[in-house]
């Protein structure tokens, strides 16, 4: 099990290996936002929970809110791996038309894009 800290840092670390500057819990109550050049990022971070399937249509809900459609910000949802299927519940032609990129962190904070 993940806790929401260790994904979020997990994902922190996987940021600034590719010249991100993330900043993490700002006064928006954004989870992690991130620049690098002219490119803008928006990620809300989910650890393992006792109710997955709440727990995730919570996290969209909330990315959702964020989504500003005169940006060109990159908006993803980052979970654990055990978290991914609830995540894959939303066609994955939804989450590109708002979209929505998916990243998932593993055991060992691994970080990959779905």
């Amino acid at each position: 099990m993940m806790r929401e800290a260790e994904v979020q840092a997990a994902f922190v670390r996987h940021l600034l290996e590719r010249g991100w500057d993330p900043t993490v819990d700002g006064p928006d109550r954004v989870d992690v936002r991130a620049r690098r050049g002219a490119e803008r990022m928006v990620a809300e971070v989910k650890g393992d929970t006792s109710d997955p399937g709440t727990d995730v249509d919570t996290l969209v809900g909330q990315l959702l809110r964020r989504i500003d459609p005169d940006t060109d910000e990159r908006y993803v949802l980052v979970v654990t791996e055990r978290l991914l299927a609830k995540v894959q519940r939303i066609d994955a032609q939804v989450l590109a038309r708002l979209g929505i990129e998916v990243a998932v962190v593993d055991d060992l904070g691994g970080v990959r894009w779905v």
